[in-house]
C-alpha cells in the first residue's frame, strides 16, 4: 500500500455502510487507525471545573430516561440471535463540565460527561468514533467523513436518554460498575484520541488534532475529584480502546497503591506498519505527546502498533491489570485494518492471535475474550448481557476480571466466517 494516504479515494469500498450511513450513529462505532496513544503533561487549562465566560464554576446537569439501544453499524453475526430485553427506564444525571481550552475538530468547545456514585470506584469511558488523515476525510460533510467533528450529538444522544445498553444500564443487577463513579469522554478530533496539534488540510479545511489534549483533561479530572479512588477501570470502545492501555498507565502512575485495570473493547484486529504510522503522526502529532516512562524511551512512535499499547503500560506498572475484547470477525476493523494495509493479509482472528502471542511474550499477562461473528464492541451493546462464549457469558469473565479474580482467555471454537471482501 501507497503511504501516501492523500491518495484515498472516496470509491475505495468501505465496510458495511457509507460514511454519511456512519454519521447517523450518535456513539460512531468505528474502529480506529492503529497507532501508539500520545498525552501531553498538561491537559487544556488549568483547571478542572466547569466554568462560564466570567469565570465562575458552572456546571449542566442532564436528568435523562435510558430507554431506547444506540443505533449500530455493525455487520450482522454469524452467531444465532441472542434474545434482550430494553434497558429499564431510569433518570440518570449525567452532569456536563466545560473543558476551558480543549476543543473538538471544528474549534468548538469540548466537553466531558460526569455521573456521581461511589467516590472510591471510578470508570473512565473513551467514546467510539472515525477519523481524519486528509482534506477528502476531514472535510465536513464529504462522502468520506466518518467522524464527529463536535460534541453536539453526543450531549443531544445522552439528553435523549440513549445510554441505556451494557456499562451504562445502571438498573440491572448483573451490571459490575452499577454505582461506581462514571467519566464519560466523547470523542470530536477525528484522531482516534491521540493528537495534540492543529493541522491545515486546506485554507477551508483546518481540523483541530487535540484528542489527546481532551483525553487528558478527563484524567486530571479523575484525579482532582476522586483522590483516594481505590480502584479505577479504563475502558473505551473502537476508537477509544486503542488508547486505554495508555491511559490506564496515566492513572496507574498516579495512584500507585490503587487497583487499576484496563480494557480495550473492538480494536484488538490491528497489526503495525511503520510507514501509516509516520503518516499519520505527521497528521496529529502523536509524537508530541508521548508519555515519559522509562518504558517509553528510545522507542519510535512511527514502529509502534496497538499490541505496544499494552506492552509499554504493563511493564511500567505493576498496579495495572489489562485485558482485550474482540468479534472474531469484526468487520470494521476489517474494513480499516484493510485500507491502512495493518492486517498483514490476516483476518480479525489472525491479528489477535499473533499480537495477544506478542504481548504475552513480551511479559504481559493479557486475558482476552474473543466472540463468534463479525459484530463490532460489546461496552455499550445490547448483547452485553446475553453474549455467550461455549457457556462462558461475557458479562461474568469482566465482572470477575473487575473483581480480580482468576480468569480465563474465552475463544471462540466456531467462530463463522470472515466478511467477505
Amino acid at each position: 500500500m501507497d503511504p501516501d494516504l492523500t491518495a484515498f479515494s472516496r470509491d475505495r469500498p468501505v465496510p458495511l455502510t457509507s460514511w454519511h450511513t456512519l454519521m447517523e450513529n450518535p456513539l460512531r462505532k468505528l474502529a480506529p487507525f492503529i497507532v501508539v496513544l500520545t498525552l501531553v503533561a498538561a491537559a487544556c487549562g488549568s483547571t478542572t471545573e466547569s466554568t462560564t465566560d466570567a469565570g465562575s464554576t458552572s456546571s449542566t446537569t442532564v436528568a435523562t430516561t435510558t430507554t431506547a439501544a444506540p443505533a449500530t453499524t455493525a455487520a450482522p453475526t454469524t452467531q444465532a440471535p441472542t434474545t434482550t430485553t430494553a434497558a429499564p427506564a431510569r433518570a440518570v444525571d449525567w452532569q456536563i463540565h466545560d473543558a476551558p481550552g480543549c476543543m473538538c475538530a471544528d474549534g468548538s468547545d469540548y466537553k466531558f460527561m460526569t455521573k456521581a456514585g461511589d467516590p472510591n470506584k471510578v470508570m473512565v469511558f473513551l467514546q467510539a468514533g472515525g477519523a481524519c488523515f486528509t482534506a477528502e476525510t476531514c472535510e465536513v460533510g464529504g462522502a468520506a467523513q466518518s467522524y464527529s467533528p463536535n460534541i453536539s450529538a453526543d450531549i443531544e444522544f445522552a439528553e435523549a436518554g440513549n445510554n441505556g445498553f451494557g456499562l451504562f444500564d445502571f438498573e440491572n443487577t448483573e451490571n459490575p460498575i452499577a454505582d461506581w463513579s462514571i467519566i464519560y469522554l466523547p470523542y470530536c478530533t477525528g484522531d482516534v484520541f491521540l493528537g495534540t496539534r492543529t493541522n491545515e488540510y486546506t485554507p477551508d479545511i483546518v481540523i483541530n488534532h487535540t484528542g489527546a489534549i481532551n483525553a487528558q483533561k478527563g484524567v486530571d479530572y479523575l484525579f482532582e475529584t476522586f483522590p483516594d479512588a481505590s480502584q479505577i477501570f479504563v475502558t473505551g470502545s473502537s476508537a477509544g480502546g486503542v488508547p486505554t492501555p495508555i491511559i490506564g498507565g496515566l492513572v496507574a502512575e498516579h495512584y500507585p497503591d490503587a487497583d487499576v485495570l484496563a480494557m480495550g473493547d473492538g480494536a484488538g484486529g490491528y497489526g503495525s506498519n511503520p510507514a501509516i504510522m509516520g503518516f499519520l503522526n505527521t497528521q496529529w502529532g502523536i509524537a508530541d505527546g508521548i508519555p515519559e516512562w522509562p518504558s517509553t524511551q528510545g522507542i519510535d512512535v512511527t514502529t509502534l502498533g496497538a499490541p505496544d499499547n499494552y506492552i509499554i503500560s504493563g511493564n511500567q506498572f505493576d498496579n495495572l491489570r489489562l485485558a482485550r475484547f474482540d468479534h472474531a470477525y469484526d468487520a470494521t476493523q476489517t474494513g480499516f485494518a484493510a485500507l491502512f494495509s495493518l492486517s498483514g493479509g490476516g483476518t480479525v482472528l489472525d491479528v489477535l492471535t499473533e499480537s495477544e502471542t506478542y504481548i504475552e511474550a513480551a511479559g504481559i499477562d493479557l486475558p482476552t475474550y474473543i466472540a463468534a461473528g463479525n459484530n463490532h464492541t460489546i461496552d455499550l451493546q445490547e448483547e452485553f448481557y446475553d453474549l455467550n462464549v461455549d457457556g462462558a457469558r461475557f458479562v461474568d469473565w469482566l465482572t470477575a476480571f473487575i473483581n480480580n479474580e482468576p480468569i480465563e482467555d474465552i475463544h471462540c471454537a466456531e467462530c463463522g466466517e470472515p466478511p467477505a471482501a
